[in-house]
């Protein structure tokens, strides 16, 4: 009888172990992503007294990723400009790429940036302005047609009350040629939570919803596997995150449902989201840990699992602050790797911005998306004469004409597919290289929409954006 209890006990032992065995081997396939062993250094302002206390990460179309932060004396503000980084070789090593807004002369602060990428490849730049008494003004947007080499002008995405539009702590997202922008009204407690879009690659944008009115604060947004959104939102004083489902891209919104994970349920104060396919990852500013910053994962936008450091703050005068994150397509191992990057505060003023890596997040396949398209630009002609110029009257001008569209000598690619826009620029010599600043435009490329006013015998250069189809 002894024999037989044994062996029962045994044999019930051995299922237990197989189960939690299988289990937690069936994770690790959910899972399929490796974290990278450590942290790195994108850029160190110890030494300066300045702060690099939010920041956003996004890939461009020409591959390249871009860190944009804000650069200020103090937390939040303080003669604070946006500038940024940029790698393109997956993030290992990083170049200073300059500055993107510097509006101090005019009393606007930049003290937040979020960025998004639309369906055609221009870069959307959303950024959080405050004047130096603090008070929030609104978000200005610039946009940029040549992966960030150079931006348009500022305007406001609600020009017609600036400051509803006053607070945003995560990245756009673009579905179907539309752009999503969450927002909240930040000028006091409680807040309403908003989602604008752009149907028009981030050139105007409006109201599509409310998300909600609450004393909550951070919002973020991410597309779902079955082509619905996942919203998340944190409660401070409770310590949860809560999210909602929207299935008719964000005209409405499921009811609130607080965000659970396996082993603990997070906390995170300042949210951030990305997906891609089944595979979700929400990382920020864990209150559960001190001031860390943590990820979690999820395959479903809904059930949430391995809790993971990404970056520790140090000691208790340092917090890991702002995260952001992006996919990129690793060029030597074909696969999508996120990389998520974080401001880390030393004392609440010198700020190091650093970031990780999780790689093998998913197979990239061509079948996804269009991976043959490129962009490239084909210049038509310089002009020296001051000849008034119009909107797509390029072939006005001299012996200016709109090159052939199959002429792919002109871009040393393949098959050009469609003109998707034409630009101009005007300098006071040839050369171009001179700093020629009037209203209507600079040394750098603008696009060529309404007339451009002539001023004296200046040069003017016009090219045509084409969508290519790569003979690669």
């Amino acid at each position: 009888m002894r024999y037989k209890i044994f062996f029962v006990l045994l044999f019930a032992f051995v299922l237990l172990f197989a189960g939690l065995f299988y289990i937690n081997f069936d994770k690790k396939i959910v899972k399929g992503y490796t974290l990278a062993d450590s942290n790195y250094e994108i850029a160190d302002e110890t030494d300066s007294g300045r702060n690099f206390h939010h920041n956003a990460v996004i890939t461009a179309s020409n591959g390249n990723i871009l860190c944009f932060h804000q650069n200020s004396t103090g937390h939040t503000m303080g003669n604070s400009i946006t500038e940024y980084h940029y790698s393109s070789d997956n993030g290992e090593t990083w170049v200073y790429g300059g500055v993107v807004y510097d509006n101090t002369s005019n009393n606007h602060e930049s003290i937040g940036v979020s960025l998004g990428l639309s369906s055609n490849g221009t870069l959307v730049c959303v950024l959080g302005v405050r004047n130096s008494g603090g008070t929030r003004l609104g978000h200005e947007v610039i946009l940029s047609y040549d992966n960030g080499v150079s931006w348009s002008d500022p305007f406001y995405m609600d020009g017609s009350s600036p400051s509803d539009v006053s607070a945003m702590s995560s990245n756009i997202v673009c579905k179907d040629d539309v752009l999503y922008a969450p927002v909240y009204n930040g000028l006091s407690s409680p807040y309403t939570f908003m989602v604008y879009s752009s149907s028009d690659n981030g050139k105007t944008w409006s109201k599509v919803s409310n998300f909600g009115v609450y004393s909550y604060s951070y919002f973020t947004i991410c597309k779902m596997d079955n082509g619905s959104f996942l919203g998340i939102i944190h409660d401070d004083s409770g310590g949860k995150n809560y999210y909602k489902i929207s299935e008719d891209n964000c005209q409405s919104w499921s009811n609130l449902n607080q965000v659970t994970g396996d082993s603990e349920n997070p906390n995170i104060r300042d949210p951030d989201l990305s997906s891609i396919g089944s595979h979700y990852f929400l990382h920020g500013r864990d209150k559960n840990h001190g001031s860390n910053c943590y990820m979690w994962y999820s395959s479903d936008g809904i059930n949430w699992v391995d809790h993971t450091l990404i970056g520790d703050s140090g000691d208790n005068n340092n917090y890991a602050s702002y995260s952001s994150s992006d996919f990129y397509v690793n060029s030597g191992t074909s696969m999508y790797d996120l990389i998520i990057t974080y401001s880390k505060s030393i004392n609440n003023e010198d700020c190091e911005l650093r970031y990780r890596k999780v790689f093998n997040v998913t197979s990239y396949s061509s079948s996804e998306e269009e991976s043959s398209l490129e962009f490239a630009f084909v210049d038509i002609c310089n002009q020296s004469n001051n000849t008034d110029l119009n909107s797509f009257g390029v072939n006005r001008w001299g012996n200016c004409s709109i090159p052939t569209i199959n002429n792919v000598s002109d871009v040393n690619a393949g098959e050009i597919l469609e003109v998707d826009y034409y630009q101009v620029r005007v300098s006071a010599d040839s050369g171009f290289s001179s700093s020629f600043i009037n209203e209507t435009g600079h040394s750098k490329w603008f696009n060529l929409s309404g007339n451009v006013n002539r001023y004296g015998s200046h040069y003017y250069q016009y090219r045509c954006r084409v969508k290519v189809r790569s003979s690669d």
